[in-house]
């Protein structure tokens, strides 16, 4: 049982949506954000059992204004927050070698 509040970058999709579940199911408050609007949509849906105790955020974690944001956003909504995970991530997919090299 976990009853904290948690804040999840990239929760919307992936491995941070599969956290969220995860605390939600524990009893926590969880806020999770990402860039897509969609993503966020169904993120939102298949929390839906714990809508309660879940904050959906559109932002961007390179952006510090929308991250503060966030965490203004979240400790309004739930009072406090004790975890930050950030799960946000990009990739490049691409061949290696060449000039791809660092």
């Amino acid at each position: 049982m976990f009853n904290g509040v948690a804040v999840i970058t990239g929760g919307s999709s992936g491995i941070g949506l599969a956290l969220a579940e995860r605390l939600l199911r524990h009893g926590a408050r969880v806020a999770i954000c990402g860039r897509s609007a969609e993503r966020l949509q169904a993120a939102s849906l298949a929390l839906d059992p714990f809508a309660d105790r879940l904050l959906t955020m559109q932002a961007d974690v390179t952006d510090r204004e929308q991250v503060h944001a966030l965490v203004t956003r979240t400790i309004e909504r739930f009072g406090q927050l004790d975890l930050l995970v950030n799960s946000a991530g990009a990739g490049h997919l691409g061949p290696l070698g060449g000039n791809n090299l660092i």
